[in-house]
């Protein structure tokens, strides 16, 4: 599995960027500008496209992606992405999906303190607080703590996740807005250098 997917662009906009050296300065910054509007449109694409509610445990998936577009070594260089952290993991298991080894289950937090470890990369033996584990009314096993009477639903236990973020999917059906915004910014570096 590949970390890594290039996005391939048709002949016009290719063409400009292989001669991205020769160009003007205001010329490299209109296509730099527009390749920045039109990763931007990507990400917006993938926020609103995926299977993944962007809120709850989500957001924080929303927080870390991210692109750019910039001169590097007189080149132009770009890329759209998840910023990697402690829960990468996550992510990737949102894009492929993910399956527990024979004999394992996978942990989803539910609990707010349970989701706060999460993101802090604790997980439920790290937390250090007694976990029972119970099968909910659906069949459904769940990790519960218990406070004298307070009982509260800390994690559910899975087999198996689905892929549902659609991030490669997504990115893809944005290369159009992508060429567009980038042959834009060409233009309109043109007409001002």
């Amino acid at each position: 599995m590949s970390d890594n997917v290039q996005i391939e662009f048709g002949p016009e906009v290719s063409r400009v960027l292989r001669v991205f050296k020769g160009l003007s300065d205001a010329t490299k910054a209109g296509i730099v500008a527009g390749a920045t509007r039109g990763l931007l449109l990507a990400e917006t694409r993938v926020r609103t496209r995926s299977g993944v509610k962007f809120s709850g445990a989500g957001k924080g998936l929303s927080n870390r992606l991210t692109s750019y577009a910039r001169v590097h070594d007189d080149d132009i260089d770009g890329a759209i992405g998840f910023r990697k952290t402690r829960q990468f993991d996550y992510v990737l298991s949102q894009e492929f999906g993910a399956k527990a080894k024979a004999g394992k289950a996978m942990v989803v937090p539910i609990s707010p303190e349970a989701k706060a470890a999460s993101m802090r990369g604790v997980g439920p033996r790290e937390r250090g607080i007694e976990l029972a584990l119970v099968k909910s009314v659906g069949g459904k096993p769940l990790l519960i703590s218990r406070v004298g009477r307070k009982v509260s639903i800390e994690y559910l236990l899975i087999k198996s996740l689905k892929p549902k973020l659609k991030f490669r999917e997504n990115v893809a059906a944005s290369v159009p807005d992508l060429e567009r915004e980038i042959f834009n910014g060409f233009a309109g570096g043109v007409a001002r250098a």
